[in-house]
């Protein structure tokens, strides 16, 4: 019976100090520090995979935003490695409210409690949650199983070996993103170009978009380097109707940027096109006569540049966009053809499918495919071996499809690897 009883003493007071141990933990200032400032990092990570699952943007803006996303984390690593905790950001467009807000929300708030080694835990409303004492690291080195646990000579020195630590994870948070979001620099240049002559938001909102120094020759050059991409698009191809010289695009450029800034001047499009995407605004310039009459010609490079996107949503909104581009439809002979081609053209996914494919932009491009397709997607090599080893649902069913025509019609004896 003794023994039983030392056991269940031992027992309990083993508990009791392992309860001890964990209460020191997370009301030790390293602790909640780190919990306060990992939370604030992974919000700006959170608006950013928010960002990009936003369907309807246009390529040159998600470009900005991965390079603003960046640009932050690298300022964040920087003030946490200074001991700052006060940058402030300004609101973001989905915001309710106007007003700045901290960039690191909980630490912000709670510096100076934690200073004086203090928790409050507050609603909205400014009603009381929680509140309790917290103590230094010192606390815990007393404990067998802590006694690695740092020791600064203040409170203020642990706070600042806390916030570099902070500091560490927000510059690998950088360096991890870096990686997954850098645009390779031949693209990247390309939406540099695009967002000089094609961003409908600063066409519309930012006052001095047209500057009136030598930066409009920037934009002039631009202009002359997407026309000509377009020109060249289609060198070869039959056209009854091609495009001006990048001259007049400029000039229509022009003229819409003036429209555009006429409108925001007043409601409802100030309203409207405060801080929303492109995407909203083109919806205006495609179907009101009085921002899109004289400019179709930019605006048919406008639906080209804009298509180049990883968004599928921009890539189908863009049908209603070719659609009232009437002075480039097909002929009644080609648009003929065109139908018998999509009719009888094989299944994606079957084995038809790659060479027919192959054979089209031969005979359309002369056989010079690289030149017109120099994209190389970063994003593949990311893609682990055993998450591409199956098929999806879609292809499982594509491939189920039969070929309206019998296999043996389709030519495979070229281009067929």
């Amino acid at each position: 019976m003794r023994d039983l009883i030392q056991q269940k003493v031992g027992a309990v007071a083993a508990l009791v100090t392992k309860l001890e141990v964990q209460r020191l933990k997370l009301s030790n200032v390293t602790f909640v520090i780190h919990l306060m400032g990992i939370i604030d990092l992974l919000r700006h990570l959170k608006d950013l995979s928010l960002t990009f699952q936003t369907v309807n943007q246009l390529p040159w803006e998600l470009e900005e935003f991965s390079s603003r996303f960046l640009d932050l984390m690298s300022q964040l690593a920087d003030d946490l490695a200074a001991g700052k905790v006060d940058r402030m950001l300004p609101a973001s467009a989905t915001s309710r409210s106007t007003a700045p807000f901290a960039a690191f929300e909980l630490l912000h708030q709670h510096m100076r409690d934690l200073k004086n080694l203090k928790l409050t835990l507050k609603e909205k409303d400014g009603t009381l949650l929680a509140s309790m004492d917290l103590v230094r690291a010192t606390a815990l080195r007393s404990l067998p199983s802590l006694r690695e646990a740092q020791a600064a000579e203040s409170t203020e020195a642990e706070i600042k070996i806390a916030l570099q630590d902070l500091s560490k994870m927000a510059r690998k948070m950088y360096e991890v993103q870096m990686l997954r979001l850098e645009t390779p620099m031949q693209e990247k240049l390309w939406y540099a170009k695009m967002a000089l002559v094609l961003d409908l938001r600063k066409m519309a909102t930012v006052r001095d978009f047209i500057p009136s120094d030598d930066r409009i020759n920037a934009k002039k050059h631009a202009m002359k380097t997407l026309v000509e991409w377009l020109a060249s698009r289609f060198n070869g191809a039959a056209s009854t109707d091609n495009m001006p010289d990048h001259n007049e695009v400029f000039k229509q450029f022009l003229t819409l940027t003036g429209r555009l800034r006429e409108a925001f001047a007043s409601l409802p499009f100030s309203a409207q096109w405060d801080g929303v995407s492109g995407t909203v605004i083109m919806k205006s310039v495609f179907t009101m006569e009085r921002f899109y009459k004289g400019c179709e010609d930019y605006l048919y490079l406008f639906a080209h540049c804009a298509s180049k996107s990883m968004c599928e949503a921009v890539i189908e909104g863009c049908g209603s966009v070719w659609d009232r581009q009437a002075r480039h439809h097909p002929a009644f002979d080609v648009g003929s053809e065109r139908a018998v081609i999509a009719w009888s053209a094989p299944w994606p996914w079957h084995p038809e499918a790659k060479t027919f494919v192959n054979h089209a932009i031969a005979d359309l491009f002369g056989g010079n495919l690289h030149g017109h397709f120099g994209h190389v997607n970063q994003q593949i090599g990311r893609i682990s071996a055993s998450a591409t080893a199956g098929r999806s649902v879609v292809m499982d069913r594509q491939m189920r499809m039969p070929n309206r025509l019998p296999g043996e019609m389709y030519d495979v004896s070229v281009l067929g690897k």
